[in-house]
């Protein structure tokens, strides 16, 4: 019976072979709160086997934005989001790396999962399909802290509990009398690395930081694994119980960006023209308002975001349809300038339209009037007699062609020898 048994059980495993998964997906063990990140990693079983496709959809919780961060060997092909399309020849082991953040805050500590339910490759021609599941990731909420900049003890008084000096190896000025520092460094650096030296050797040195940030001895080391701020706390206390907290800000600047300097700071931190919205940004130069016709002024406010850089403001009295006030900041080093520019656009007046349009069509009728009136005028005095015995008489007077013709001819005077003998005949016929 015992031999029929194992026969039948050797003929089952033959038959039905217990099923081995190609590739599985482990994620990072450890806690996680909001905003920390952690990685996934997607491993073959075997070394060096040539694929012809390797495809799928990553399904991520809602918790959770994760993306693919690179394919390791020699694979090649195309990927969007949470889906990849891969061929080439596995490594065997993390032959692709998923880069994960919690993006959400966690009110009550959970786990999460990460699959891929369509997981394909395609082997010397063979085409197979696999459900992967990672290991459960750990997420916890946000540990309430009562801890600010503000409440932090930031005694320098007690010489015992400072520190002498802090270095790092990127661009740094430290004072152990300043205990908040602010640093930038360029997108190209993913680490920065801290030495610190105690005012009293005695003194005690903890730090409290996030999981990126590590210390060991005097040295403090910072990942920079994405864009953003990592701040760490040094805190230092002394045998007679005085402590000093030191924060450190480091911020990995984007792609493109410059490291700050607040002697060049030009920028404002604060813009208000008038009563108007225009949604300031201080990386934006230019806005516009509409403004009604009968304002002439506008009350401007400009704060400069550096201390001690100097604003000026130009064209916001008399304002015009199209006037342009201009806010000038000049930065601490007196020579660079940025200027905010506010253009204005006045409301139309429609009273004014009205009141032109009535003035100017009642001179226009008035006008047309005096016209037809001078016209009527000049046709009645044309049948007027008076009128037309003037016009022949200046009719004549044209017609003579000298100012003799209008006067009344008299009668020549007779010459002398005419009127001797017209005189000695009248005697002769007196006799």
């Amino acid at each position: 019976m015992k031999i029929k048994k194992f026969f039948i059980f050797l003929f089952l495993i033959v038959i039905f072979p217990s099923t081995v998964l190609a590739y599985d997906i482990s994620c990072d063990n450890g806690k996680y709160k909001y905003n920390d990140s952690f990685k996934c990693y997607i491993n073959g079983i075997e070394e060096n086997k040539n694929y012809e496709s390797l495809s799928g959809n990553f399904t991520i919780p809602d918790t959770l934005d994760c993306s693919i961060e690179k394919a390791k060997c020699g694979f090649e092909g195309n990927l969007s989001g949470t889906s990849f399309n891969f061929s080439g020849t596995t490594c065997g082991k993390e032959d692709f790396v998923l880069a994960c953040k919690v993006k959400n805050e966690i009110s009550e500590d959970t786990t999460a999962q990460i699959t891929i339910d369509d997981f394909k490759y395609k082997l010397d021609g063979n085409e197979s399909s696999e459900k992967l599941r990672s290991n459960l990731i750990n997420l916890i909420k946000t540990p309430e802290t009562t801890t600010t900049t503000t409440s932090k003890n930031r005694n320098i008084l007690n010489g015992n509990s400072l520190l002498k000096n802090v270095e790092a190896d990127t661009e740094f000025t430290f004072s152990k009398y300043i205990t908040e520092y602010d640093i930038q460094v360029l997108y190209s650096v993913k680490e920065v690395n801290f030495t610190y030296e105690k005012n009293l050797e005695s003194a005690r040195v903890t730090l409290a930081a996030s999981d990126s940030v590590t210390m060991e001895g005097n040295k403090v080391n910072v990942l920079l694994e994405e864009v953003g701020t990592k701040s760490f706390d040094l805190i230092v206390r002394s045998d007679d119980g005085g402590e000093t907290v030191y924060t450190f800000n480091v911020q990995r600047l984007d792609k493109g960006e410059g490291l700050y300097d607040k002697n060049t700071d030009a920028s404002l931190s604060s813009l208000q023209v008038g009563n108007y919205n225009i949604n300031f940004n201080p990386k934006n130069l230019n806005y516009s308002i509409t403004v009604d016709s009968s304002v002439e002024t506008l009350a401007v406010s400009a704060t400069s975001t550096v201390d001690g850089a100097t604003v000026s403001v130009e064209n916001n009295t008399n304002i015009q349809n199209g006037t342009k006030i201009l806010i000038k900041v000049t930065a601490l080093d007196k020579h660079t300038t940025q200027t905010y520019v506010v253009s204005v656009k006045k409301n139309v007046d429609q009273t004014l339209i009205i009141n032109s349009i009535i003035i100017g069509g009642g001179a226009l009728l008035i006008l047309i009037l005096v016209l037809r009136l001078i016209k009527v005028m000049n046709h009645k005095s044309k049948d007027d007699p008076i009128y037309k015995y003037k016009m022949q008489q200046k009719s004549k007077k044209g017609k003579s062609g000298s100012i003799e013709s209008a006067v009344p001819q008299q009668a020549a005077p007779q010459p002398v020898e005419n009127s001797v003998n017209n005189t000695t005949n009248n005697q002769s016929n007196l006799q």
